[in-house]
């Protein structure tokens, strides 16, 4: 009989389980506020160092690609003077702009050494300034976009894509290559040389092949690019014009996801639209269209800002063109949505506005509105998958209010609360609500989930930094997921979350 045996070898499994010997490690738990570090000095110690605009896990180092006194350049698009600028907010930008350090900047991050060292800094070129002079100006303006990919001997490279500007004359965008993550090359041939073009962004690897979208110049289109050797430079357009609708102005992402190439638009006044294709037959490709008239939100739903697969669904994170500033008037304010498409073709909202839509009656899988619950965010930024979880960051504009009059405060507000609003503004001065809601609710929002509906709230207010308005870049790695700010005031912060008791990087932290 086995009775005795049986209730001892019960007991000894009871104990096993309570202490964790022996058994199979439980799922990692959700990253929690208190679980991320800053590395390193804000910046890496410049001010100038704006965004952590792209990362890239390559050859046991972090490497993070840069924009450099970024501010200055969105003043001058915008044509901001620095009296619209906040008092307190020391003002960095010198009056003519090519005076300016705008050099972009690649670091890397070894977190067995914990040592952040410059492996890259943009070259300089001669160029007319409009007051009749030749100036240094920076060839990158910063690397907008990074991706280790696997080329056809087998051999990992990493590939950076580089962004320029009408406002600072000198040569067009560039693909920057590097074997050993020491020396980079630009990529020879048109796709360094096309001068219709001003960054390129969503460097993808599909079926083997790299994939970038080429944004262009006004009045220039997108173009979708392949290679499928692209260290030989030569990449082919594969779309046709304008994705097959004149009402895509633009396209800033482009995903993998269950056999497909999906490519999420822009329009002016319509609407996103989700685009997939299997990249077969002789370019153009043919292009299906997923999801139109921004998940039939229209206008407050402009532009599709980030893409990634998890699990069973493609999660679509949308906003507003420029966060709605002020490039198009006719465009009302809205908080941007996180969407989730199936290989099918099925889709939900999970958090966002409810509406009646040609494919039935969509109310938030989550239960929560637009920007999950934040009215203040532009863009659902970045996503990342880490240790079987989503990852989300956003674009806070909760900032912005510091700097808005009256009347651009109460505009600036979701049109659902804005009542609400104009009633508060008539009994207490708009920019004490500003201070107060920067304070307490400026920064980036960033949030984490299992199943995607079931969301966390990890930090609502910039990890405690209130002009971190975004989070521009995430990576998974080894040692943890790392997150990359944008500020353009103060610089930068890079962060790293590890689960409690890791120490993967032997810091004993």
């Amino acid at each position: 009989m086995c009775h005795r045996h049986c209730m001892w070898g019960t007991v000894v499994v009871g104990l096993m389980l309570l202490l964790g010997v022996g058994t199979s490690p439980s799922r990692a738990q959700g990253l929690k506020a208190e679980d991320f570090r800053q590395i390193g000095e804000q910046g890496f110690g410049l001010r100038g160092n704006s965004y952590a605009w792209s990362m890239a896990y390559f050859k046991d180092r972090l490497y993070i690609g840069t924009n450099h006194n970024f501010l200055c350049i969105v003043r001058s698009i915008r044509g901001v003077t620095a009296n619209n600028a906040e008092q307190e907010v020391p003002v960095d930008c010198d009056p003519n702009l090519l005076d300016t350090d705008l050099r972009g900047r690649i670091y890397t991050y070894d977190p067995a050494t914990q040592e952040i060292e410059l492996v890259y800094i943009s070259p300089t070129s001669k160029a007319l300034s409009s007051d009749g002079t030749f100036r240094d100006v920076a060839v990158d303006l910063g690397y907008r976009s990074m991706l280790v990919h696997r080329e056809p001997d087998g051999r990992e490279a990493l590939y950076v894509g580089t962004y320029v500007t009408t406002e600072v004359p000198g040569p067009p965008p560039r693909i920057l290559r590097s074997v050993d993550g020491r020396h980079f090359e630009a990529l020879p041939g048109k796709i360094s040389n096309d001068a219709t073009l001003v960054s390129y962004r969503s460097l993808t690897s599909y079926k083997g092949r790299l994939y970038v979208l080429g944004i262009g110049r006004v009045g220039e289109e997108t173009t979708l690019l392949e290679a499928v050797d692209p260290a030989s430079g030569e990449f082919i357009r594969v779309n046709p014009p304008n994705f097959g609708d004149p009402a895509n102005i633009s396209a800033f992402e482009l995903e993998a996801f269950k056999g497909f190439l999906y490519i999420g638009t822009a329009t002016d006044d319509q609407g996103f639209q989700l685009l997939k294709t299997q990249a077969v037959g002789r370019p153009p490709y043919v292009f299906e269209k997923v999801l139109t008239k921004g998940a039939y939100r229209g206008s407050r739903n402009q532009n599709v800002v980030s893409l990634k697969a998890f699990g069973d669904y493609l999660y679509v994170g949308t906003g507003l063109n420029f966060v709605a500033l002020d490039f198009f008037p006719g465009v009302d304010s809205a908080a941007a949505e996180l969407l989730r498409v199936a290989g099918d073709g099925s889709w939900q909202v999970v958090c966002g506005e409810p509406r009646e839509t040609p494919d039935g009656y969509k109310f938030p899988i989550t239960g929560k509105l637009g920007g999950c619950g934040n009215s203040r965010t532009g863009y659902i930024w970045r996503m990342a998958v880490h240790d079987n979880r989503l990852y989300m960051g956003t674009f806070d504009m909760s900032l912005f209010a510091r700097f808005a009059t009256t009347e651009g405060l109460e505009s600036s507000i979701d049109l659902d609360i804005r009542p609400i609003i104009s009633w508060i503004l008539e009994r207490i001065p708009a920019g004490e609500i500003a201070d107060v809601v920067a304070a307490i609710d400026g920064g980036f929002d960033l949030w984490e989930t299992e199943d995607g509906r079931d969301w966390k709230l990890i930090t609502r207010n910039g990890l405690e930094d209130e002009y971190a308005y975004g989070i521009r870049s995430l990576a998974s790695t080894p040692y943890g997921l790392f997150v990359g700010t944008a500020n353009p005031y103060f610089g930068f912060r890079l962060f790293l979350g590890q689960q409690p008791g890791a120490d993967l990087d032997g810091d004993s932290w």
